[in-house]
């Protein structure tokens, strides 16, 4: 038996007795989260928290080899692996370069724009009428990527984080819009620290505008392309976005222009930009870090001063990735970057311009850093156009914690479910009928079986269209973008109600830019004491 699999079956031995104490505290008590989740629901976050929150963390190139190890593709997904070529005549180093240095604001932000290289990735559509375990065809990436491109309907296409981990993301977006996803294999941190992966993303982002030689497919509009992505996937995506909208006013009005392949190209927005659990406040300086996790998963960083906090450097056992040449504190970026909005986008100062945006969050960990962008979206302006305020959709899920709709099994679980629909919802109204789109932010909750809620609530329900293969399909299209959604199929009760992301008590008491960049000092000041 292989290795890694007796491991496996160790660990979850050795975790027996948490699994016992879990069902049997529920019977004898519920308090605090227990109380608002079903067994299945608190075995997952549990079992996942005992895995991830250890005294003993993994070496960080032990930890990229699990989350990037390729587990095959099997069942009704079909995939195309494709690698763009580096663009050897290209300026995009030098205009990334340029944006970072006109976002800086220290003065003292240190780092160095890797060489382009060729970026890979997948293409990924849904493959219906197919058994659930069916393999692709022995046919050439070529031929998977016409045969994919057959069964897709719609006209979105979604921008995603590497494809390894997020299969079954792609995949069920994909069919949920009737659309296509790319998803990027950017490089990694440490070993590729910033803007090595922001790099990577815009090099994608305009092989898919404008195809490099030897690329299959046909050039893709801006207003068909939707920027998505979870946790440090959702962080480059906005980071992404600011790059883009930097460029866009150092040449304003004529808009970025690029050097790609031999020419002189535009660099348009994107149709949207939706993001899940994002991870915009790269030091965990907010007071949702600690006040909620409770409900997540995520290691708990220790409490706030006096106490220190450990770098990744004496976290993290030694190999050959990590500790960095030369040393640095931080996995992902010099430690004179950490507070810059392209590495943590809360301490942007503006989203003026940007298209549709939607933020799901859960009750986590990461919940106010992604209230914090989401409001300064919605009051973001210029003194140009009061219509380059952005559309903000802020859906927040009560009890759920980081990327819940990824780790719970959205057919068991309404959140999960829930949550889904809507991302691709939103997806799908930013390319078919982004003028119906209204800003909103809403509280979700879904109370487990037995138990009522007190909050005032606003109970909707829809249907869901199927596919001849009898799976469930994509919202209709005509379906209302800004009201709620609930799946008939289990005739689950959702409760709702409306936030006021403006007068919420964290935007109170952190106003402004420089509050935020405040705490982050502080934490980062805690590191080196």
């Amino acid at each position: 038996m292989d290795s890694g699999v007796l491991g496996v079956i160790r660990a979850l031995i050795a975790r027996i007795p948490l699994v016992l104490g879990i069902i049997l505290g529920r019977y004898l008590s519920r308090s605090g989260a227990s109380a608002d989740w079903d067994l299945r629901t608190e075995l997952t976050i549990r079992l996942l928290r005992s895995f991830i929150d250890t005294a003993r963390p993994h070496a960080i190139g032990k930890v990229q080899q699990w989350t990037v190890a390729d587990a095959g593709v099997k069942g009704r997904r079909w995939i195309a692996q494709a690698t763009f070529p580096k663009p050897d005549d290209s300026d995009v180093r030098s205009q990334l370069s340029r944006a970072i240095e006109a976002l800086k604001e220290d003065g003292t932000e240190t780092w160095t724009v890797p060489e382009l290289v060729p970026v890979e990735g997948e293409w990924t559509s849904y493959r219906a009428q197919v058994a659930s375990n069916a393999r692709l065809p022995a046919i050439s990436e070529a031929g998977k990527y016409e045969r994919l491109m057959g069964e897709v309907k719609g006209e979105a296409v979604i921008f995603l984080c590497d494809p390894a981990t997020h299969r079954p993301t792609t995949a069920r977006l994909a069919k949920l819009t009737h659309g296509v996803a790319f998803s990027v294999r950017y490089r990694l941190a440490p070993q590729h620290p910033f803007p090595a992966g922001l790099l990577d993303a815009l090099v994608a982002y305009l092989a898919l505008l404008y195809p490099p030689p030897g690329a299959w497919h046909a050039a893709i509009a801006p207003w068909r392309i939707v920027f998505a992505g979870d946790s440090a996937g959702a962080g480059l995506c906005l980071a992404l976005l600011q790059l883009v909208l930097e460029l866009g006013r150092q040449s304003a009005p004529q808009g970025p222009r690029l050097r790609w392949f031999g020419r002189q190209v535009a660099l348009p927005l994107p149709a949207g930009v939706a993001v899940n659990s994002g991870w915009y406040d790269i030091v965990h300086s907010l007071p949702s870090v600690h006040a909620n996790a409770p409900y997540d998963y995520l290691p708990v960083p220790p409490a706030p001063p006096p106490a220190a906090v450990p770098t990744a450097a004496a976290k993290f056992p030694a190999d050959a990735i990590w500790p960095a040449t030369p040393p640095r504190p931080d996995l992902y970026a010099d430690e004179s970057c950490l507070l810059h909005p392209l590495v943590s986008p809360v301490t942007a100062r503006s989203w003026a311009g940007a298209p549709p945006l939607l933020f799901l969050t859960g009750q986590e960990q990461l919940e106010d850093e992604n209230r914090l962008v989401a409001a300064r979206a919605m009051t973001s302006s210029s003194s140009s156009s009061s219509s380059s305020v952005p559309v903000v959709h802020y859906l927040r899920y009560a009890a759920m914690p980081h990327c819940f709709c990824l780790v719970l099994s959205p057919a068991a679980h309404p959140a999960a479910r829930h949550c889904y629909e809507r991302w691709a919802q939103f997806v799908a109204a930013c390319v078919e009928r982004p003028a119906a789109l209204t800003s909103l932010a809403v509280s979700f909750s879904f109370p487990r079986p037995g138990r009522s809620s007190t909050t005032t609530t606003t109970t909707t329900t829809f249907t869901r269209a199927t596919h001849k293969d009898g799976d469930a399909a994509a919202p209709e299209a005509n379906r209302g973008v800004n009201g709620a959604s609930a799946s008939a199929a289990t005739t689950q009760q959702q409760q709702q109600r409306d936030l006021d992301l403006l007068q919420d008590p964290l935007l109170l008491e952190i106003r402004t830019v420089e509050d935020v960049r405040a705490r982050m000092k502080a934490v980062v000041a805690r590191r080196r004491g």
